[in-house]
């Protein structure tokens, strides 16, 4: 159980966040209670079987290995919980190409908005089919991690 992350879901209040155990009649003192930490709701993601998920759709995804999790960490300075990390690495997808890292934003949608993670693996799809284009008018050379630098 201590390897289970579970995430309180202040932590997504900044994002787009639509609590629907909030759109039913909740005492004031119960919001109260939720807002000040005193009644915890906690989360649950899986990061393996949302990577399976991508897999099977065709997303060339899995966990960014620590060194390069490390180094984009350092690089871009990335804030606590700007980026999802999983026992130190981080999600990692190409897309046409070109590296990305899942931000937790997109972690938020599926944990605290209730989107279907293969809904956001089949976004991930289109964006693939764009990030052609887009790679076209980059300058050539490496532009962060590689396929190679992806873990199961």
């Amino acid at each position: 159980m201590d390897q289970i992350e579970f995430t309180n879901w202040l932590e997504g209040l900044g994002s787009i966040v639509l609590i629907p155990a909030l759109i039913r009649a909740v005492s004031t003192r119960t919001f109260l209670d939720l807002m000040f930490g005193r009644i915890i709701l906690l989360s649950y993601f899986d990061p393996s079987r949302f990577l399976t998920k991508c897999r099977a759709e065709g997303i060339k995804a899995g966990f960014v290995s620590r060194r390069w999790t490390n180094r984009l960490r350092t690089a871009q300075g990335w804030k606590a919980h700007e980026y999802p990390i999983f026992q130190g690495r981080a999600l990692g997808y190409i897309a046409g190409g070109l590296p990305f890292v899942l931000g937790s934003a997109r972690l938020h949608q599926m944990v605290f908005n209730w989107v279907y993670p293969l809904s956001l693996v089949q976004e991930l799809v289109g964006a693939a089919g764009q990030m052609e284009q887009i790679k076209s008018g980059l300058k050539h050379g490496r532009r962060g991690f590689t396929e190679d630098d992806l873990e199961d």
